[in-house]
């Protein structure tokens, strides 16, 4: 199978009356509360498994991470790919899309520097080297998502 890309957020828009944005770098989710940091994963989880439904059921998979940050500003790009990388495995588990996120079926992880992107700062994310799992080898499924 042919490799799949997608964007994800590094900023989550929280709160209802009283507007926040939690940034998903190392330096917030060390610091958050735990009930912030269940509050942005929660919501994470939501706007990023609607962009994979269709991805097919993976045996193994390998996530490359391009950030294309906002500004010129300086900025560890593990510290903004590690976090998001963690929701994201998280959310491919949740979603059924991997049995597990270990290093069985997620061989290599790599981060990158993509760029700036002051209008929409993102992580791009491209899964490759992709193996089907069983039940969806051979499926119209994923036939329509190569």
């Amino acid at each position: 199978m042919d490799s799949i890309t997608t964007a994800l957020p590094i900023y989550l828009e929280m709160g209802v009356k009283k507007k926040s944005t939690f940034s998903l770098n190392l330096n917030e989710y060390r610091n958050a509360h735990y009930q912030i940091l269940n509050k942005a994963k929660i919501l994470f989880t939501e706007l990023v498994s609607k962009r994979i439904a269709d991805y097919p059921a993976m045996k193994r998979v390998r996530l490359d991470y391009a950030l294309f940050f906002g500004s010129k500003r300086a900025v560890d790009v593990a510290n903004v790919c590690c976090i998001v990388d963690k929701f994201f495995c998280d959310t491919l588990v949740n979603c059924g899309k991997v049995p597990d996120d270990d290093w069985r079926i997620i061989s290599n992880v790599a981060y990158a520097w993509g760029g700036i992107d002051t209008h929409h700062p993102h992580v791009e994310l491209t899964l490759s080297e992709i193996e089907l799992s069983v039940e969806t080898r051979g499926s119209e499924h994923a036939q329509r998502v190569l």
